[in-house]
């Protein structure tokens, strides 16, 4: 839980400029329970992390979706 705000990909800050659909996805997983959210590496992939199963894939009906739950 103590990951969102302390934990950063400094790529976010200029890709979410000149991609502002990554910075959307990021915030749809925040805003539906993510307890922390980021984008991978230079950007291939926005994941978010949660603490119970849940299923997102109504909300990305044009993006590819996958869900696990350990």
């Amino acid at each position: 839980n103590e990951w969102q705000g302390n934990l950063v990909n400094d790529f976010e800050k200029a890709l979410f400029v000149k991609f502002p659909k990554l910075a959307e996805i990021k915030n749809i997983l925040i805003d539906n329970g993510a307890i922390y959210s980021a984008m991978s590496g230079s950007g291939s992939t926005v994941y978010g992390l949660f603490d119970s199963e849940v299923n997102l894939k109504h909300l990305f009906k044009e993006e590819f979706y996958f869900g696990a739950f350990l």
